[in-house]
């Protein structure tokens, strides 16, 4: 008999920690140890963009962004920025990621993605294998999917999330299949659109794993774990997961015994499995690989890692961070290249999907104390890059009780931008309150200015 993992979804996770080598109890203390707010939500995120991002975020009320490429609008992958889950993906499986055959893992391993092109499922056994767990993972429109090969990748579950077949296929004997029960929606809550749509997902899921369920032999062995309220965007709640599969999996302890090892032979077992996966190193050469538009020494100045350093994960993946912070940039994978003892580190950072020219619109509120209640309609264009010094282009439209028009060149002197010359264009009309004899009626002003901004 042999082991085997194969997963879809957010088991691509677990099962590829298991795969690697990871003892249970360490296993459950890097799940349930994620900062799901930093990982998700972007929290700290700030603190590492350059001055010049923040100043020119200010002028827009949101952080949405959207893209106009081929006159048309158009959006990001996803609306969740994917930058710290990869990063997150990357270093729990850093030394399993120098592995690309999945059978040549301590545990043979799978992972089930969806082909977004022709709806096929595909089944991933080698390359990076952070990429597959990231793949398998992709929750359409939450998360941006994952460009390989000839596939478009998204969320393995829409086609297969309880992989039963392909445990078998594979090498499988026995298939345990651990299966998450969620309560039945009452009627009450499919009346709206948005519930509607939510549920949409979750039909196709039951529909697939209930397929695959009934395949299942008296060999098989089930293990029915029921999430009470807990969904599949609780990520924050994982923890409570733990003990509802370890209560779970008591019930059905008796025939998970009959294919128990003697203990000897399992601790031999663990021993053999058992890697860690902590990566120290001295490199040889760092490189920046893959741009179109932004400049590769721009980025190097972002980063702290030089040729002959001696690093470990947490010190790749600050730099990762780092880089990727910047609005120019989507996520940075990289890779050790050559001998393991003296590799070359190869940045692969992803530039912004949606394009050099990025929209970002905003809405605004006012209420005066005569009660009254304006708006404010606004979107900001920057083109990004149009020079290898980041030159840009910015403007600012807005209407409502207040209309403005600003345009300006933003120019920095230096690779690094720590010094540059803005000269800017600013038109505005706006209404102001006049009181007479305790009347009030609005009397407008404009305005058209010109100024030059310089830092050094």
């Amino acid at each position: 008999m042999r082991f085997l993992t194969p997963l879809g979804s957010v088991g691509a996770l677990v099962g590829a920690g298991y795969a690697s080598g990871l003892p249970a109890a360490d296993l459950e203390a890097f799940v349930t140890g994620i900062d799901w707010q930093s990982v998700i939500g972007g929290v700290g995120r700030r603190s590492l963009q350059p001055i010049e991002q923040k100043r020119l975020g200010t002028a827009a009320s949101t952080s949405a962004e959207l893209g106009f490429r081929e006159n048309q609008v158009v959006t990001a992958g996803g609306l969740t920025n994917t930058s710290a889950i990869d990063d997150v993906l990357r270093t729990y499986v850093a030394r399993a990621r120098m592995v690309p055959d999945f059978d040549q893992l301590p545990i043979p391993y799978r992972a089930v993605a969806t082909d977004m092109v022709t709806g096929d499922m595909v089944v991933l056994k080698s390359g990076d294998l952070a990429t597959a767990m990231r793949a398998s993972m992709a929750i359409p429109g939450a998360f941006a999917p994952v460009a390989l090969d000839k596939y478009i990748l998204a969320d393995g579950g829409m086609v297969r999330n309880i992989p039963v077949d392909i445990a078998r296929e594979t090498c499988a004997d026995v298939v345990i299949v651990v299966n998450l029960v969620e309560p039945s929606t009452p009627p009450e809550r499919l009346v709206q659109a948005t519930q509607l749509l939510a549920r949409s997902m979750d039909v196709m899921l039951v529909a697939n794993e209930r397929a695959q369920l009934a395949t299942l032999t008296e060999r098989d062995i089930l293990i029915d774990v029921p999430t009470g309220d807990i969904g599949t965007a609780d990520f924050t709640r994982i923890a409570e997961t733990v003990p509802l599969g370890e209560s779970a999996a008591r019930l059905v302890a008796d025939r998970l015994a009959a294919l128990a090892v003697p203990e000897q032979e399992y601790a031999a077992w663990g021993v053999r499995v058992t890697t860690k996966q902590a990566v120290e190193t001295r490199v040889a050469d760092v490189r920046v690989e893959g741009l179109e538009r932004a400049n590769v020494d721009y980025l190097r100045t972002f980063t702290r890692i030089r040729p002959g350093d001696t690093v470990d994960i947490a010190a790749i993946s600050a730099d990762a961070g780092q880089m990727s912070a910047l609005d120019d940039i989507e996520s940075v994978a990289y890779r050790l290249e050559g001998d393991l003892d003296n590799p070359a580190l190869v940045w692969l950072p992803t530039e912004a999907s949606i394009g050099p020219n990025v929209l970002r619109p905003s809405l605004g509120v006012h209420a005066s104390g005569g009660g009254d209640l304006n708006f404010l309609l606004g979107v900001q264009h920057v083109r990004r890059w149009l020079n290898p010094r980041g030159g840009q282009w910015r403007n600012n439209v807005q209407l409502g009780y207040e209309t403005l028009l600003t345009t300006s060149f933003y120019q920095p002197f230096d690779v690094a931008q720590r010094s540059f010359v803005e000269p800017a264009l600013f038109g505005n009309r706006g209404a102001e309150d006049v009181y007479i004899d305790g009347n009030r009626f609005a009397d407008t002003a404009s305005s058209i200015s010109a100024h030059v901004s310089i830092s050094e």
